[in-house]
């Protein structure tokens, strides 16, 4: 899968322009928030503008640099497979970074750093890479769910995250 493939799963699970109140993420257009989009167009020199006007390669360079690159979602489809890849993905665009690397890992049995080097891609080896993603979106399961348990503003997006998930799976 490339990352023009995932990316576009990505898009269709975020849909557009979104500012709910009970989101802590605030305002976001194609997934990416408002911080997110600050800090994007600060690293390049240009000031902020509402996430709102992002624009389509705007949103695919964050995507690109800021979630698959930074999960090495390559190396991890290299290694693994690319249905895990794209679950990384997805969780790094849904839960952030840290949050991806960390679930995969927990499941690795390696140190939970929340990035994704060498020791957590070597431990790929020899891994059942489609019973690892199986097991990777129970653990993201369990950590929505206990979200929406101890947020209950966020309640409301459980649903959805479960649909999320369901998709995610019958990609694979």
């Amino acid at each position: 899968m490339s990352f023009e493939a995932a990316l576009q799963f990505v898009l269709r699970q975020e849909g557009g322009y979104v500012d709910n109140p009970d989101d802590p993420g605030g305002a976001t257009n194609h997934g990416v928030t408002q911080h997110t989009y600050d800090a994007y167009r600060t690293a390049h020199g240009q000031p902020p503008n509402p996430v709102s006007d992002i624009t389509d390669a705007e949103v695919s360079d964050i995507y690109a640099t800021d979630y698959w690159s930074a999960c090495h979602c390559s190396d991890i489809e290299r290694q693994a497979n690319e249905w895990l890849a794209l679950v990384v993905f997805d969780t790094a665009v849904n839960s952030g970074v840290s949050r991806a690397a960390q679930l995969l890992q927990g499941l690795l049995g390696v140190t939970a750093d929340g990035s994704i080097g060498p020791r957590t891609l070597g431990a790929l080896a020899g891994r059942d890479a489609r019973q690892l993603a199986e097991d990777y979106l129970w653990a993201r399961l369990a950590f929505d769910a206990s979200i929406a348990a101890s947020r209950p503003a966020s309640r409301q997006f459980l649903p959805g995250w479960v649909n999320r998930l369901v998709a995610l799976r019958s990609r694979r």
